[in-house]
């Protein structure tokens, strides 16, 4: 229930602000399966196609590009899933485009 505090500003209870702030479960398989589409796609695309998708060295990149990605998402969130899981989206499309672009 929301109440007035001192000030006239409206305080909210500690119920009210669980509800608010529940991440939505879709967030997490979205952002999870799209950071490994995205990290499978950037070593596919590393070798400019010269490969097939399921070849050992496309797989070899991909597990390089997702163990490069996860450590980077730890690293940086520590003990709040959300913000790791966030991250890791973000560090999947870095390093993705990192080596797309032909950095090596």
């Amino acid at each position: 229930m929301n109440t007035r505090d001192d000030n006239g500003g409206v305080s909210l209870d500690v119920e009210t602000l669980r509800r608010v702030v529940k991440p939505s479960g879709r967030m997490f398989w979205i952002l999870s399966i799209g950071g490994v589409a995205i990290n499978w796609f950037g070593s596919f695309m590393r070798f400019r196609g010269r490969y097939t998708f399921f070849s050992p060295v496309v797989l070899r990149e991909f597990i390089f590009f997702l163990v490069l990605s996860a450590i980077i998402a730890a690293a940086v969130g520590r003990k709040n899933w959300r913000l790791s899981l966030l991250v890791f989206w973000f560090s999947s499309l870095g390093v993705a485009g990192f080596f797309y672009i032909g950095a090596r």
